[in-house]
Order: C-alpha cells, then sequence, then structure tokens
C-alpha cells in the first residue's frame, strides 16, 4: 500500500474508513447514472416491472407489460418503486439506484470483512480492488437483480464470520444474518439460501467444525429468512395460482438450473474465460495468490473462507446447466480479499531490475503507446478523428462503436477535462513500467491500483452512459410515440414462440412507457390471420413477411436508433394500402 496512505488510514477507526469508502463509491456510481438510457434485456425487464408496479398499485406480483408474470422476486422493484415515489415516475435513475447503493455498501462491507479477517491493509486493497472490479463496477449502474443478491450474500457470510470469530451466535449480527438471507431470496429466489449456505457448510466442513451449524441455527431468525419470503410468495401464488409457481418457482430455478434457458448449454469451464477478463486486473493477482498460498502451509484460518466462497460458488453455477457471466458477481468479494491477503504480499518491493535490453524495449514501446494515446486524446479533443476514417474501419471495423466512439466523444463533449485524465492515466501508466523495469514491482502495482481507481472515478461514468446511448432504442421509441397516438392498439407480433423473444423488446416498451400486449395471431407466420392496426416485430421477421399485399413498412429502428444496437425492428402498418 502506499505509505502516506497507509499511514493516514490508520489513524481512523474502521467504521471511518469504511463510511469514507462509502461515500466514494456511491459518489461514483451515482455520478451520471441516469445519463445513459436502458438498452439492455435484462434492465429493461426489471424496469418494466417498476414501471407497472407504479402504474398499477399492485406491489406484490404486478404483470410485466400488463400480461406477463415478472421472472424475479420485488425486493429491487419495491426500492426503485420507492425512489421513483420522488420523482412521480420510474426512470433510468430511479430504477438504478438500488443497485449504486447496494454496489457501495459492498465496496465497505468488503473493508470490514477484510479488516475482521487478516487487518486493515488487506480490507482497504479489497476494497478499491472491488470497486475497480470491471463486471461489479457495470453492474453498479444497471438495474439487474444481480448486485442486490451479490451485496446480501456478502452481507450473511460477514455476519456469519463475525459470529464465528468471536464465537457470539446470538444478538444482532445473528439477527443481520437472517435479515440478509430473507432480502438475498426476495432479491432472486432460492438462490438467496442456497449462496451463503452452501459456502458456510465447506468451510464448517473444512474446519472440521459442522457442529456450529447448529450455534448458528435460531428459531426466530429461521421464522424471519423463511417467513417473510414464503409470505409473499403465498401472496403471488393466490393472486396468478400455478401459473406464477410454474414461472418464478420451476422455469426460473429448477428448470434453469437442470436445462438451461432452452439455447445451447455451455461447458463446465463456461467461467474462465469471464472470470479472468471480467475481474482483470485482479484475477491474475487471484491467481498470484492461488500459487503463493499452495506454496505454503498457512495458518488454519488464513484465506480460507475466502478461497472457499470463491470456488463453492463456481463450482455450484458450473454444474448448473443455465450460465451467464453476470452469475460471478457474488465471487468478486471474495476473489479481491484472497488477493489481497495472498496475492498483493508476493508481489517484491524490491528486486533486480530487467536486463537493460529489455528494459529499455519495454519502455521504448510503453512511451510510443503512451504517446499514441495523448495523440488520439488531442486530436479528438479537437475533432480530426473520424470514425469514418479508413485507418479506424480498417483496424477496428464494427468494434470502433463500443471501443473507440465513447472515447471520442468523452474527448468532443468535454476536452479540457478529459484530455487531462487521459494524460494522467497515460502518464501513470508509464511511470508504473518504469517502476516495474526497475524491480520496484510493489510501487508499479500500487499505481496501477490508484490509475484504476481514477479510471472509475472520473472516467467509467461518460464512457459507460456513451456506450448505452450508441445501442439504445430510445429514439425509435419517441418515433413511435410521434407516429402512433396514446389510444391506438400497438401489438407486438412473433411467428416464433412467445418466451423466445418478447424481453428483447422491453427497452423499448419502457420508454414508450404503454403496454404491447403479444398480437391474438402471433407464433403464426401468415400476417393474414392478423386484425388491421399496428404491429411492432424484428426486421429480420418482416422481411420474410413482407409479400403480404395488406402490410406496409412505417418504421425501421436503423433510422432512429444508436448507431449500434443489438438488433433491429420495425413498426408496419396491416390494412388497406390507401389507410
Amino acid at each position: 500500500m502506499i505509505p502516506v496512505v497507509s499511514r493516514f488510514f490508520h489513524r481512523l477507526p474502521p467504521l471511518a474508513i469504511a463510511a469514507l469508502l462509502f461515500v466514494l463509491a456511491l459518489s461514483a456510481f451515482l455520478w451520471r447514472l441516469g445519463e445513459g438510457p436502458i438498452y439492455r434485456t435484462m434492465e429493461g425487464r426489471e424496469a418494466l416491472v417498476m414501471q407497472e408496479m407504479m402504474r398499477s398499485g399492485n406491489w406484490v406480483l404486478p404483470l410485466r407489460n400488463g400480461e406477463t408474470i415478472p421472472s424475479k422476486p420485488p425486493f429491487l422493484h419495491w426500492l426503485g418503486v420507492g425512489v421513483s415515489a420522488f420523482s412521480g415516475e420510474v426512470s433510468a435513475w430511479s430504477a438504478r439506484f438500488p443497485n449504486a447503493l447496494f454496489s457501495a455498501l459492498s465496496v465497505a462491507l468488503t473493508f470490514l470483512l477484510g479488516c475482521r479477517l487478516s487487518g486493515r491493509e488487506v480490507g482497504l486493497l479489497a476494497a478499491l480492488m472491488l470497486l475497480t472490479t470491471p463486471c461489479f463496477l457495470e453492474m453498479s449502474r444497471e438495474a439487474w437483480v444481480d448486485p442486490a443478491l451479490a451485496f446480501f450474500v456478502l452481507a450473511a457470510l460477514a455476519s456469519f464470520a463475525s459470529m464465528y470469530e468471536d464465537e457470539e451466535w446470538r444478538g444482532w449480527r445473528s439477527a443481520v444474518f437472517y435479515v440478509s438471507l430473507a432480502c438475498a431470496t426476495l432479491s432472486k429466489g432460492p438462490l438467496g439460501y442456497i449462496l451463503p449456505l452452501l459456502v458456510i457448510v465447506a468451510y464448517l466442513a473444512i474446519q472440521q467444525q459442522l457442529s456450529r451449524l447448529w450455534l448458528l441455527w435460531n428459531w426466530r431468525g429461521a421464522v424471519c429468512a423463511l417467513g417473510i419470503p414464503l409470505l409473499w410468495y403465498g401472496l403471488a401464488f393466490a393472486q396468478e395460482g400455478w401459473a406464477f409457481v410454474q414461472k418464478q418457482v420451476l422455469q426460473e430455478n429448477l428448470v434453469r438450473f437442470t436445462a438451461g434457458s432452452g439455447k445451447r448449454i455451455p461447458s463446465s469451464m463456461f467461467f474462465a474465460m469471464p472470470f479472468v477478463v471480467e475481474g482483470f486486473p485482479w484475477s491474475l493477482l487471484f491467481g498470484v495468490g492461488l500459487w503463493n498460498f499452495s506454496r505454503h502451509a498457512p495458518v488454519r484460518e488464513k484465506g480460507v473462507l475466502p478461497l472457499l466462497w470463491l470456488f463453492a460458488t463456481v463450482m455450484f453455477f458450473s454444474v448448473s446447466a443455465g450460465k451467464r457471466n453476470v452469475y460471478l458477481l457474488p465471487v468478486y468479494p471474495a476473489m479481491t480479499l484472497f488477493a489481497a491477503e495472498w496475492g498483493w504480499p508476493w508481489v517484491a518491493q524490491q528486486t533486480r531490475p530487467l536486463p537493460s535490453w529489455l528494459s529499455v524495449l519495454v519502455r521504448l514501446v510503453s512511451t510510443l503507446l503512451g504517446g499514441l494515446v495523448l495523440w488520439v486524446a488531442v486530436q479528438g479533443a479537437f475533432g480530426r478523428v473520424s470514425l469514418d476514417a479508413p485507418w479506424i474501419e480498417w483496424l477496428m471495423g464494427d468494434t470502433k462503436w463500443e471501443n473507440l466512439a465513447p472515447h471520442l466523444r468523452f474527448l468532443s463533449e468535454h476536452p479540457l477535462y478529459a484530455m487531462t485524465l487521459y494524460g494522467v492515466l497515460s502518464g501513470g501508466g508509464l511511470w508504473a513500467v518504469f517502476a516495474a523495469t526497475s524491480g520496484r514491482w510493489r510501487a508499479a502495482l500500487s499505481g496501477l491500483l490508484l490509475l484504476a481507481v481514477v479510471s472509475a472515478l472520473g472516467q467509467y461514468p461518460f464512457i459507460r452512459a456513451y456506450l448505452k446511448e450508441i445501442k439504445a432504442f430510445t429514439g425509435f421509441a419517441s418515433a413511435i410515440q410521434r407516429t402512433i397516438g396514446p389510444h391506438e392498439a400497438l401489438w407486438f407480433y412473433t411467428p416464433e414462440p412467445y418466451s423466445s423473444e418478447f424481453d428483447e423488446f422491453s427497452q423499448v416498451y419502457f420508454y414508450l412507457n404503454r403496454q404491447v400486449p403479444l398480437a391474438p395471431c402471433a407464433q403464426q407466420a401468415d400476417l393474414s390471420q392478423c386484425q388491421p392496426g399496428w404491429y411492432l416485430l424484428r426486421e429480420r421477421h418482416w422481411q420474410k413477411l413482407r409479400a403480404t399485399s395488406q402490410a406496409r413498412l412505417v418504421l425501421d429502428s436503423q433510422d432512429s436508433a444508436g448507431p449500434d444496437p443489438e438488433t433491429r425492428l420495425v413498426v408496419i402498418w396491416l390494412g388497406d394500402v390507401g389507410e
């Protein structure tokens, strides 16, 4: 750790440091939180539930788009609607705020857990690593249910660790443990019970102390942890009956675990690459720590809980047929705790410098790259770099929208601030390279962590928002509102099975702020079976159906959506040509 920072933080009590980390993280996550529109299916799906909850007043089981049972329990939706009550409508900002809050709390709680397990230096390093972990940083600004689940899993395991360490199995820590289980379950279903209990059982089994499970048991706590979710499940069953059981209990849990989502089932090694890429660079430091751990006979408690936490969770999801990158979110606190405890100390304060020829080569290449970044930054700030340039098209192709366009917009809209920031990042990166080649590896790693924090705080809120605008359908939704009156019927049409496509349109429905029901003639490949009116569908389906004489294209998302959306949608009018 940087010596000045270390001395400063050792003068403060842990709770004060946790509060500072919370404020820092929350400020970063809230900055420009509502600037980027909703463009992803999962986020649009949860925002639609909040919208319907606020519109209908049904806080138990509001039907998404007026007809579809939500896929997840309502805890995140309750919080989002509660925040929306202050503005009178559900917005991107209010839908995302709960996860920004949970993510900031996760940073603070990771610090406190690190203090408990290994000391405040490990806690501080782990918290800053978590703040700058790519997947965690991305999800802190999205309205998915996974950040809420990840926080409550962390809270349950942190309260367990505190009870275990102090041999105190009752009181407020027990209450926090059981409330966390209840909230985790109300965030994403029975998984909220499974993940923390799986880690706890594995940990106690390794310690040969499974009998302590009885010490953890608390009748009042169990009533809370089981009773609150079961109350909601009972009310939801009373409203929608066995259709609710089929959707949320069976389809979203049992079927997804055993058969996946109906698509190709990924291999059991699916999570290896996402763990490395979306946890970079701290996933590499975790690997270093794992190697360091294997070379020692560690103290009985040292590093065991985070390691089992990570591997038990990854193994559970690896066995499951349904796999998504975001499922790794609950393991990133464990990854950073272990990396801080075992990976960071392995990095030497001072070693022999690299051979002269290698040092000169690495420094030369790094200087050229840093100079190139600064040159592009200056040119972009003055509008001299165009995405249409042949060399950019040749070098980046379609990836230019995702990898370059947000940075060029950042430079063009905030030239002085962006150039200064890129200058700091380039200069800091170059300094870290010079330090590493001189053998000062710990200083280089500290510099890398500091640069990651600067990027997360100063750059990411802009880049992420611009990327969302590039992929969003907000312009298309506005075009629909201008074309179709609020009282005119608009149907969703697909010739394919209904459940396979509906969620793809959730981001459009959110900005329309109206229900777009499934057409009665859907799942039939013949538009002549449909009544006259407006229909929303995929462009690839329209290409197959456009020969229908009574149908004409009215709107194409290619004309009004962002330049790089994930799909292409159209609106058609079905009726007489003169209508």
